[in-house]
């Protein structure tokens, strides 16, 4: 509470300055929403390294028209290894992971519009930014969900590989579960989870000490655990894009396609 108190005095401070413009020479930059100077070498990689994840994911999608949203490598994991493994069908995770996430952003974004709105009012943010740990918190909380069920699952395939070998999955697609491109991504997958995972907790508990805390003011730590661990994420599944490392099945389904149409002539 204390620290809200001393961001909206420090807002009203700087509203009453007669300068018309604050500046790094007018004003200190403990006085900023920051409370430092933003680095701008680490700002200008940052930029250039989305710009590139945007543009290779844009290619990306429209190349592999099939592979257009990430809810298929969701579904396909649990149907490559067998769906009998699963506790829970391919079909439930998009259906309950996606709208939490949808859910945890639209909270994540109107607190940050109230938060913003009321500082600008010189009011206390206080209310919007507990709408923003609502959502960054429910977010944690799914994929967390998430993590554990995808870690039990794969804990039953290893238990069900060591009693049957290969033959206790599902045969099918046998040719994509030993391709390297499918185990690639299979890690990208693990590697940009507890990336996007850590980027969560720690918002979590940089916004739950407030604006003046100790975690807001750390420029190393917010790089570090923020940009760093989106971006390593990003890079990570374009490597591994499931329309690349989900080509043999894409194949395969198409030969049992063809396979299917002879029959009938």
């Amino acid at each position: 509470m204390d620290s809200m108190a001393d961001t909206v005095m420090t807002l009203l401070v700087a509203r009453q300055r007669n300068d018309t413009q604050c500046t790094v020479d007018t004003c200190n930059v403990s006085e900023s929403a920051y409370n430092y100077r933003p680095s701008l070498t680490a700002n200008a990689i940052f930029l250039a390294l989305f710009s590139f994840s945007l543009a290779c994911y844009t290619v990306q999608g429209f190349w592999h028209r099939h592979a257009w949203g990430f809810s298929i490598a969701m579904v396909c994991g649990v149907v490559i290894f067998g769906r009998d493994i699963s506790r829970v069908s391919p079909g439930a995770y998009t259906r309950l992971f996606i709208p939490c996430d949808i859910f945890s952003l639209v909270l994540q974004g109107t607190g940050g519009g109230m938060a913003s709105v009321a500082s600008q009012n010189n009011k206390d943010p206080k209310n919007g930014d507990n709408i923003m740990i609502a959502g960054l918190s429910t977010q944690v909380f799914t994929m967390a969900l998430f993590i554990a069920l995808a870690a039990e699952y794969g804990w039953r395939v290893h238990k069900r590989l060591r009693g049957q070998g290969s033959a206790g999955l599902d045969p099918t697609h046998a040719k994509l579960r030993n391709s390297t491109a499918f185990k690639g991504f299979l890690v990208a997958l693990s590697l940009a989870t507890v990336c996007i995972f850590t980027r969560c907790v720690f918002r979590v508990a940089e916004l739950a000490g407030g604006w003046r805390g100790t975690l807001m003011k750390n420029q190393r730590l917010f790089i570090g655990l923020e940009g760093v661990m989106v971006i390593v994420a990003a890079l990570a599944l374009i490597a591994f894009h499931p329309g690349l490392c989900f080509k043999a099945g894409y194949e395969a389904d198409g030969e049992k396609g063809r396979s299917g149409e002879d029959s009938v002539e």
